[in-house]
Order: structure tokens, then sequence, then C-alpha cells
């Protein structure tokens, strides 16, 4: 099945432009080896779209107008960034009461919600169910079940996985998550007796070290399988995902049936380590049978 083109709406009378490009500094962070680091920047200027190219090694074009430095449109067009697959960006006027955006699992690109019934399968192929509001909080509807999600946890509607968070603040805009899970850093030390690792956000300060324990060992494994995923060039919603048994093996060295509760435990309680050292406790991503690390693998770092 072919996957939708992405989508970014540019609010009018947004007070800077939406940029894009490889660097974690960007709006819209594309991983993609022919975009350059600091590549395009869009905005909408008397109800056009213009586009302007930020000295990019391999070209940006609108449409069929390459941006030299300018492009510009109507109120939609297809934007492509070097050789990378094509988004479709949009003038739209800002969207009033909009308090959080939905995000689909593997995506910078996500939707604002005003909190009103929205069909997920609207979203992307494959999902299925409808996100409400009410005053008891978040649910997912599907097929008659209600289940209750929080802000920030990741739940699975059919076969997309997705992610409600609080919409950015500031008028700028796209539908795009400001993660601090994409600004983590993480850093591994080996010595001949222990593992030590290191968590950062240069957000917010917050800085956690874990040396020689079973924590330590858990997140090292994650780590190793997350950057080996990635230098595989896979998707990156499938970077990183380790099967609780091989996690266990790893990390315990016995087989899964001895230690049937240990990986719960511990994955419980570093969750409210990291919530309580100023990070999300939604680090560390799991579904059934599977476990990852929800950190952008250029930010891990170590032996």
């Amino acid at each position: 099945m072919k996957a939708r083109t992405p989508v970014i709406r540019v609010a009018r009378g947004a007070n800077h432009p939406f940029r894009i490009g490889r660097g974690g500094f960007n709006d819209l962070v594309v991983l993609d080896a022919g975009v350059s680091w600091n590549h395009a920047a869009v905005w909408v200027e008397q109800g056009e779209l213009v586009v302007e190219d930020l000295g990019s090694l391999n070209g940006t074009w609108l449409g069929e107008a390459r941006a030299t430095p300018f492009a510009r449109a109507g109120g939609s067009e297809l934007l492509r960034l070097g050789l990378s697959e094509p988004i479709c960006v949009a003038a739209v006027e800002p969207p009033p009461g909009v308090h959080l955006i939905v995000l689909r699992e593997g995506s910078t690109l996500a939707t604002p919600w005003d909190g009103r019934p929205l069909d997920l399968s609207t979203l992307a192929d494959g999902a299925r169910g409808a996100l409400q509001s009410d005053e008891t909080g978040l649910s997912l509807c599907d097929d008659g079940a209600v289940d209750p999600i929080q802000v920030g946890e990741i739940f699975d509607a059919g076969l997309v996985a997705f992610r409600v968070l609080p919409a950015p603040d500031r008028s700028a805009t796209a539908l795009v998550a400001a993660d601090p899970l994409e600004r983590t850093r993480l850093v591994v030390h080996k010595s001949r007796h222990a593992v030590e690792v290191h968590l950062v956000d240069p957000g917010t300060g917050a800085a956690r070290a874990f040396r020689g324990d079973i924590p330590a060992a858990l997140l090292n494994v994650l780590a190793r399988r997350l950057v080996a995923d990635a230098a595989r060039n896979l998707p990156r919603s499938e970077q990183g995902w380790t099967a609780n048994d091989l996690a266990i093996r790893e990390v315990w060295g016995k087989p899964t049936w001895t230690l049937p509760n240990n990986l719960n435990v511990t994955v419980h309680r570093l969750r409210r380590d990291l919530e309580a050292s100023g990070f999300s406790p939604h680090l560390i991503e799991r579904r059934r049978g599977w476990i990852r690390l929800a950190l952008a693998p250029e930010n891990v770092e170590g032996d």
C-alpha cells in the first residue's frame, strides 16, 4: 500500500518561517543524506506560499519551479528537497482553540486537535479508531471499546502507533511536535567492570547517570540496537525495537522463563527515575513483546 504524502500546513500570519533540514534545530527534521543540515524555509506572504533555499547542496523545488533562492505558489503545492520524497505544503488559517497535537510514531509531522472526535484513519493508512476528549480525559474508541490514554503515551490504533502531545506554544506554524525525546542525548562509557550511561537534555538542563546497575545495562542494550538499526537504514518507526526475550538475555544472561517479571519491574522503576530527574518517562517505549529507546539515533554516543 502506498504511503500518504506528508503534509505541512503553514499558518497565515505566522511570525517566523518554518525551517526544514537535517539538523535537529529545524522545525521539521528530515533524516535523508541528500537533505542539507539547514535546507529550506517556508512561509505565507500575501496569500501565497514562499519557499527559500538556504544554500542547500542538492536544491529545493516547489512544484516544477526551483527555488533560486525563492519560489512561490498558490495555496498548496508539492515541495521536494534534493532527491527526497515530496512533501505537500499548504497555507491555512491558524486553527482556533488548538491545545493538543496528534503525532504518528516515527514521524515529526503532527495534526492539531481541538478535542472533538478525530477519526485516526484519516491520518494514516492502516490506522483505526477515533480519539475523543471529555471531562474524564482522553480516550481511544474502536469498535465499541473505549481505552483511556494519557498525554505523551504511545498507543496503537490499528496498525499505526500515535501519541498525543501538548501543542507547541508558538504562532508559526505548522503541525510539528516539539518533542524533548528528539533532543535528549545519551552517552555510554564502558570500563573493565561496569557500564555507565549518561542522559542529558540540553533544552532543560536535566541530567542523570546510571552506573554499573541493571538500568545502565538495559539502556546500553537498547542504545546499541537503536544505532545498529539506524546504520542499516531502517525506517525511523522501526529503529531500536528489541524483543523482550533478547533484552532479558543480554541484561541478565538467563532464559526468559527464569525472570518473568524482572524486565517489567526494571522498566517501571527506570521510568519513575527518569521522570523524577526531569526526563520524559516515555523515553522507554514498549509494545507487546518489544521494547526500545525513544531517542534520535544521532544523539547516542559512546564506546
